[in-house]
């Protein structure tokens, strides 16, 4: 009894979970019926709850899916073109040598805009396919990554295409790094704007590294040394006007911040509230210099700081003890 009243607020909890995924699938369902969840739905969630398990999700047959699979997309759905119907069979097919020669034969434009929802381009349909392949040779082809999408789209995935983004904007959202370095090679303006206004590096600079990066043996470290190279604009603010370098502060992305001032952003800049990069770190001074326990600052942290201290910024009194600790964990690791 007493096993079963502990449980029971995790069990409702569970329950809770299950009716509002079912009611959200049912509303976002399009013209076609999608078909029924995966039968361990339920199972996974509950393990999820009761077992604190975060790699539960992770084997649900719905993530693995690709998202023409999961959302039941069907090709005039978005093209009325039956000749672009035929490139997403043939993408679908993962059949390449056909593709090839649709692309090559058929006079398909590789920039057709989607008659259909959304705006969507040829390239989506290859990458919501999840098929590498076919989105590279769409690129050789000709096919433009910088157009944006017209309307926003909801995906079962748990994630979203926005209005506004191109798919460079889609693919680095959700973390697919394989996808957007492909397409970041093509692009003819990597200053665009996406959806909210937002510059490929406010987008990057989010809170959290994407859980998938791994994955694709990149970090976001990587991304921003790509990126850096093109020669691209640093200093641009978002709508909130802060700065790619405040961004990275204030979400904690110390090793980021430093790669953007070496590449030449201002470190006086001030963001919408009048706070400068300096301002924004001693503000989380105390979790950045224990961020990997006591006396153990996030990575990047220290070197942030001596950089700045180098080119003569001011630091107050909590960031100029954690240099001073740092130096003297230094010297006692001698």
């Amino acid at each position: 009894m007493d096993l079963i009243k502990r449980t029971l607020p995790i069990w409702i909890s569970t329950l809770v979970v299950v009716i509002v995924g079912s009611a959200s699938a049912w509303w976002w369902t399009p013209a076609e019926p999608s078909p029924p969840p995966p039968p361990n739905l339920a199972t996974a969630l509950s393990n999820l709850l009761l077992f604190d398990d975060p790699e539960e999700l992770e084997r649900l047959v719905i993530f693995g899916r690709p998202i023409v699979d999961t959302d039941n997309w069907r090709a005039e759905h978005f093209f009325h073109s039956e000749r672009a119907q035929e490139v997403c069979a043939a993408i679908s097919a993962h059949d390449y040598q056909r593709l090839r020669r649709l692309l090559r034969e058929s006079g398909v434009d590789c920039n057709l805009r989607g008659e259909g929802r959304a705006g969507l381009t040829l390239l989506h349909w290859a990458y919501a396919e999840h098929d590498l392949e076919a989105f590279k040779i769409l690129l050789e082809a000709g096919a433009s990554p910088d157009l944006p999408t017209t309307d926003w789209l909801l995906l079962r995935t748990r994630t979203s295409l926005a209005t506004g983004d191109s798919i460079l904007f889609a693919t680095l959202r959700h973390g697919r790094y394989d996808f957007f370095l492909e397409a970041f090679a093509y692009s003819q303006d990597v200053d665009e704007t996406g959806g909210g206004n937002e510059q490929l590096l406010h987008v990057l600079l989010a809170p959290d590294e994407p859980s998938n990066y791994e994955r694709f043996g990149l970090s976001s470290e990587d991304i921003l040394a790509d990126m850096l190279r093109t020669g691209m604009t640093i200093d641009i603010p978002n709508k909130y006007c802060s700065y790619p370098t405040h961004l990275a502060a204030q979400n904690r992305r110390t090793s980021l911040c430093l790669m953007l001032l070496k590449a030449g952003a201002s470190p006086t800049l001030e963001n919408g509230s009048g706070q400068t990069i300096v301002d924004i770190l001693a503000a989380r001074a105390d979790t950045l210099s224990g961020w990997n326990g006591p006396g153990k600052p996030r990575e990047g942290f220290v070197e942030l700081l001596i950089w700045l201290k180098k080119h003569d910024m001011e630091l107050p009194g909590t960031l100029e003890a954690v240099l001073d600790e740092s130096a003297v964990a230094q010297e006692s690791a001698l």
